[in-house]
């Protein structure tokens, strides 16, 4: 298997301030200005989407024998990328009273918590205590500890929870 995916390629507008300081020193008027401002976004719009973004390279090669042991394999890629999401702490999803199943009592919140009024850090403890279960679950596939451990109940139950927050939580793995 071979993966490389580069940096992504931000949205570039040089320029902007060229003919706001013209009109400014009073060299163009302000109908100029509109005139050449529009056309810098519209280009630089269309450079954007035509060219710069597709600038990003993205490859991704998988042989035959990569698909053999896919769970281990996957879980090589998953598990640092979920250390790298928790050291990183600096935004996390707003998982509402609607996931309560997935937490202890002590991570519970009421129905009619507030975002916008309530103590976030909680909401910030819940993400935690996620991630920390994705991460022990895709660490001991990763390390085939959980070959070793097949027949301890605890452990395969709590890989198998966090393997479910894993896809319950999927569209949350951002920062």
């Amino acid at each position: 298997m071979k993966v490389f995916i580069s940096n992504y390629k931000y949205y570039i507008s040089p320029g902007f301030d060229i003919a706001d300081n013209l009109y400014e020193k009073g060299k163009i008027s302000e109908n100029l200005k509109n005139k050449i401002n529009n056309f810098l976004t519209n280009f630089w719009d269309w450079f954007n989407k035509k060219v710069w973004q597709k600038l990003r390279i993205e490859y991704v090669h998988v042989d035959r024998f990569d698909v053999y042991n896919m769970d281990n394999t996957l879980a090589k890629i998953i598990h640092p990328m979920l250390l790298e999401l928790k050291n990183q702490d600096t935004s996390y999803p707003i998982l509402g009273s609607e996931y309560n199943d997935c937490f202890s009592t002590e991570l519970q919140i009421p129905d009619d918590f507030d975002t916008e009024f309530d103590d976030n850090f909680i909401l910030k403890q819940r993400w935690t205590y996620v991630l920390d279960e994705m991460i022990y679950a895709f660490g001991l596939i990763a390390g085939e500890e959980y070959y070793n451990h097949r027949d301890n109940e605890e452990i395969t139950n709590r890989m198998n929870r966090g393997l479910e927050y894993f896809g319950k939580f999927y569209t949350c793995l951002w920062n």
